[in-house]
């Protein structure tokens, strides 16, 4: 129930106010915003900073998780199988990523118990057949090759 809040919250402070604005073009084109005039470092500080503050707030409203060696690992994977799915550089592209990752997990264990490790890896190289630069990713466009 929080997700979609969290999700909208995202979504309108990095489309809606001057310091999103400031971070997307920051990741995007880092000469150009220092042309600009503007302290490039400290608005990515900031960003670091309130993805810092958010994690310890997840982390303090979750139940308690059993940690192991592995538990890197596996979160990694999972965010690299979201970030593809979903498209880089789209949060909207993540969250319908990570709901389809959870899904598939879920409902793999209950109806493919001997393939639910690799499914969400099959879906993941569909969609990179289908459309490479991900669900919701932009495709790039390439510059004019001059001659």
């Amino acid at each position: 129930m929080l997700s979609p809040v969290v999700l909208g919250v995202l979504w309108l402070m990095f489309q809606r106010t001057r310091w999103g604005i400031l971070v997307r073009a920051a990741t995007q084109d880092r000469d150009m915003v220092a042309a600009l005039g503007v302290n490039q470092s400290g608005c990515l500080q900031a960003c670091s900073r309130s993805g810092f503050f958010s994690r310890r707030w997840a982390a303090r409203c979750r139940f308690a998780r059993c940690v192991h060696h592995a538990l890197d690992l596996r979160i990694i994977v999972d965010v690299f199988v979201v970030v593809v799915i979903g498209g880089l550089g789209s949060i909207i592209g993540a969250f319908v990523a990570a709901v389809l990752v959870s899904e598939l997990n879920a409902f793999g264990i209950l109806i493919f118990p001997k393939i639910s490790i690799i499914l969400v890896f099959l879906v993941m190289a569909a969609v990179l057949i289908v459309r490479p630069w991900g669900l919701f990713g932009k495709q790039k466009r390439r510059a004019p090759h001059p001659g």
